[in-house]
């Protein structure tokens, strides 16, 4: 393929190494897909990748902890709901989970916001020491009047965190950590969360950072 997009790279507990990548198909008529490597000698030789169905913005997030789930991989992106909700196309939360280091991946698990609210871009997971599954992302306020928001001074959207506590199977309602105010003109960033994973007094605290133009600029 001509062009390739979004590469994420993460290790499971038994020092394995996964690769994800979009092949972007622009010249052909071929279907978008997602492809999963997976490499046991430290990157120098890698599997025949597993070809998924094509979602945007994929993320690679594996439990490493001593838990019921350990070596779980979670691979949650963006797609189009399939069929459209409302009469309109509505971009929607979407996971796939692998039990057999990436061999296989079983059906997707999709998300649809409520109302009009509409998930824009999803940040990475993480996984707290009890085998919580937690991701992120970025929210519109209004999906039917996307550009009204971003010519105006009030927030675009919220920034929310979700969270299962089993494995994917369930998701409690997503909670709001703050409002978004979309960086507009170049890049409007996504939001990336890193975990406490030591014993130490801040165990399994979360940590986000995300681009922001509050402040009449983004920082």
């Amino acid at each position: 393929t001509a062009f390739v997009g979004d590469p994420d790279c993460t290790f499971g507990a038994d020092g394995t190494a996964y690769f994800s990548a979009l092949p972007l198909h622009y010249e052909s008529a071929a279907e978008p897909e997602m492809l999963v490597y997976r490499s046991a000698d430290g990157g120098n030789t890698w599997a025949a990748p597993t070809v998924l169905p094509f979602i945007d913005r994929e993320y690679l997030t594996i439990d490493r902890t001593q838990g019921p789930r350990r070596g779980r991989i979670y691979l949650h992106g963006n797609a189009i709901a399939d069929p459209t909700v409302d009469g309109d196309q509505r971009i929607v939360f979407t996971l796939f989970r692998s039990n057999d280091g990436a061999a296989t991946f079983g059906y997707p698990s999709r998300l649809i916001s409520d109302g009009d609210h509409m998930p824009f871009g999803t940040g990475n997971g993480a996984i707290l020491s009890d085998g919580t599954y937690v991701l992120s992302f970025f929210e519109w306020n209004d999906r039917k009047n996307l550009a009204a928001a971003l010519e105006s001074d009030k927030a675009a959207g919220t920034i929310k965190l979700v969270r299962s506590t089993d494995g994917g199977d369930h998701f409690d309602k997503a909670d709001v950590v703050s409002e978004w105010h979309e960086c507009v003109g170049w890049t409007p960033g996504l939001p990336f969360l890193a975990v406490d994973a030591s014993q130490g007094p801040f165990k399994d605290r979360l940590y986000m950072t995300w681009p922001d133009r509050r402040s009449g600029r983004c920082e």
